[in-house]
């Protein structure tokens, strides 16, 4: 089987989103794991190529992957800022990141550790858990670290929200009033973000400086009329 998606389909999608948040904000579209084959697998140059395009579509400044050898493959076609969202975990992979450029998500202590013996603090995004209770420091190891390493660094402060889908919610104010409290013991040039799909479409305000649209640009967001589909599964029938 095979799940495959449309140019034109993502490029509408993208322009969808733009109008919700405003030109002005810096977009990171997500490569998706399954874009071109279920496997999740890169076809290597030819999948790294269509990735970079589509970011160029989509006006995006920013392409997040999940692995790091997808992050060397697009770093060797393009410029744009190539985010490894699940971090590294080796001073190999460290090395790595740090050859090709790589921005790097920062979840907890043991990925901290890495950079602050190598006293390298360039391109870091830092997750923060504000209530959904999957991955990120919590808000006061993270005010620690900040103290003592980050007071005068630049970085992006990152979290994400358990129930943006759902307007209503009340978790998501919690989660914004967290983020927001957090944010005002940061130096003015601390960038921010936390807006995934569902926030953008519900809460355009909470955009901040990066907003992170991801299974949306492929069509995966159900109650807003104006986002459709941008992806096809293809399977042959076996007797």
């Amino acid at each position: 089987s095979q799940v495959s998606s449309t140019q034109s389909g993502k490029h509408s999608m993208g322009a969808t989103f733009r109008s919700f948040v405003g030109t002005e904000k810096e977009c990171a579209a997500r490569r998706a794991s399954h874009d071109g084959g279920l496997s999740g697998r890169l076809e290597h140059t030819r999948s790294a190529l269509l990735v970079c395009c589509r970011a160029h579509k989509l006006r995006a400044s920013c392409v997040r992957v999940v692995r790091i050898n997808e992050a060397i493959k697009i770093r060797n076609l393009s410029k744009k800022k190539v985010l490894l969202m699940q971090g590294i975990y080796s001073q190999e992979e460290f090395i790595t990141a740090k050859k090709f450029n790589l921005d790097v998500v920062v979840h907890n202590h043991d990925q901290f550790k890495i950079f602050e013996e190598n006293n390298y603090f360039k391109n870091l995004w830092f997750k923060v858990n504000t209530g959904m209770n999957r991955l990120g420091f919590e808000i006061d190891d993270f005010i620690d670290i900040y103290n003592e390493h980050l007071f005068d660094k630049k970085f992006v402060l990152m979290t994400h929200l358990a129930a943006s889908n759902d307007k209503e919610s009340i978790s998501n104010h919690e989660q914004f009033k967290a983020f927001e409290d957090l944010t005002k013991k940061m130096h003015e040039n601390v960038e921010k973000s936390i807006a995934n799909t569902g926030c953008i479409m519900n809460f355009p305000d909470k955009s901040y400086d990066w907003v992170r649209c991801g299974i949306g640009i492929y069509g995966g967001y159900f109650k807003n009329k104006e986002i459709l589909t941008a992806m096809t599964l293809r399977s042959p029938i076996v007797n």
